[in-house]
């Protein structure tokens, strides 16, 4: 039996309580491409979170929307909303694909679109995060 999901056992019940990262850069809802909706959730592989089936850190689980101008949006703790336009050349090539679109490595090194995604949600491990954002 799996015991890694209890590591995402926290639920913030006020916005004081989001730190890292901060409620205006802390993502909510994100858009999820019509081709990789897979019962609904939007997954992420975030520092110190070990995901099955263990890819690595940077590749995409689940695949944010494109249908916005090339972009998604995507909703923040602090209440604001915003379409993240993709700027690599991966990432579109990869919105591109057919049905079903889950696990698909980002551009090298990390590739920004998903870096920030990343960025945007809970670290499991905060000196990780820290180590690969700085400071917050």
């Amino acid at each position: 039996m799996r015991n890694d999901l209890g590591a995402y056992g926290k639920c913030c019940r006020r916005e004081s309580e989001i730190t890292l990262p901060a409620p205006s850069g802390a993502f909510v809802f994100a858009d999820t491409h019509e081709h990789s909706i897979s019962c609904s959730p939007f997954t992420l592989r975030v520092p110190g979170y070990p995901a099955f089936p263990s890819p690595p850190l940077w590749t995409w689980i689940e695949f944010p929307a494109a249908r916005h101008n090339q972009g998604a949006t995507v909703s923040f703790a602090d209440g604001h909303a915003e379409t993240c336009h993709w700027r690599e050349p991966n990432t579109l090539r990869i919105a591109r694909e057919p049905p079903w679109i889950l696990f698909r490595d980002a551009a090298e090194p990390y590739g920004r679109d998903l870096a920030r995604f990343i960025k945007a949600a809970r670290p499991v491990n905060e000196a990780e995060y820290r180590r690969l954002f700085g400071a917050q």
